[in-house]
């Protein structure tokens, strides 16, 4: 599935008192262009779609003119967009029900069920690609298009040095019509370029080892540093207690602590 991501189009923005309209149309013709020639299933455009909640009637234009574009030239185009603090949810919103006949949604405001927890199932938006064929995120094909794909941390140990973890995950023959492969696990120190001898149970060990979190407590800090306290207010009292030490580096106070009010 091919989906690219774009933000912060700012449409209508000044700069030093000059209008960038020239600018701004220059990019939706070269966006439009690439979604015909990257074939793309799914268009995302992540808030900020206009610099002002207010914008004028002729940047309102310009993105309206460009969505109908966008779906004309491939009318099995999904786009969806998210409103950002730039812009005007409810303005943004106005037009849904026409435009999600045409496959175009906008969500602005997160719903929310009478006990006040997120109302998910009105946040869920199915994805099909140009061939029809639905999408989910626990489906592999979705983000590795080209047969393969990794991703890489780089971190410092306790030890004071950098090292680098990548998991590696593909497809065989690299073709996306085959047998997905088991993910491979990599830990390599930065400076040497040396590779951890160990098999993949004894390098993930290790990673947990350096990097101080096993992995629900690496998600956790993750998710706290960008802003989703959810995910760690659903830690246990003692799982919060431990990871704030980890993370904060009072651990050892805590364990003087102990041993003094245990005397």
């Amino acid at each position: 599935m091919n989906s690219p991501h774009t933000a912060d189009w700012h449409i209508g923005q000044l700069f030093h008192e000059c209008d960038r309209i020239y600018e701004h149309q220059q990019f939706l013709n070269w966006l439009l262009e690439t979604l015909v020639s990257e074939q793309i299933d799914v268009l995302l455009i992540s808030g900020d779609v206009f610099d002002l909640s207010n914008p004028s009637a002729a940047y309102v234009k310009m993105f309206y003119t460009f969505l109908n574009q966008a779906v004309g030239t491939n009318s099995d185009l999904q786009i969806i967009i998210t409103a950002d603090n730039h812009d005007s949810a409810a303005r943004l919103e106005s037009p849904n029900p026409l435009l999600e006949s045409s496959n175009i949604h906008i969500i602005d405001f997160v719903e929310k069920k009478g006990d006040g927890s997120i109302d998910y199932p009105k946040l869920i938006i199915p994805l099909k690609d140009l061939q029809g064929t639905a999408i989910n995120q626990s489906n592999h094909r979705c983000i590795l298009c080209n047969g393969e794909g990794h991703a890489e941390v780089d971190f410092i140990g306790p030890d004071g040095q950098a090292h680098t973890a990548t998991r590696r995950i593909r497809w065989a023959r690299n073709k996306v019509d085959g047998a997905l492969k088991p993910n491979a696990i990599q830990l390599t120190h930065k400076l040497s370029g040396t590779v951890f001898p160990g098999k993949k149970k004894e390098t993930a060990d290790e990673i947990e080892r350096l990097v101080d979190l096993n992995s629900e407590q690496f998600t956790r800090a993750v998710m706290l540093a960008h802003g989703d306290f959810t995910a760690f207010s659903k830690a246990a009292k003692d799982e919060k207690s431990a990871l704030l030490e980890k993370l904060t580096g009072t651990r050892t106070y805590s364990k003087i602590f102990l041993q003094i009010f245990a005397h």
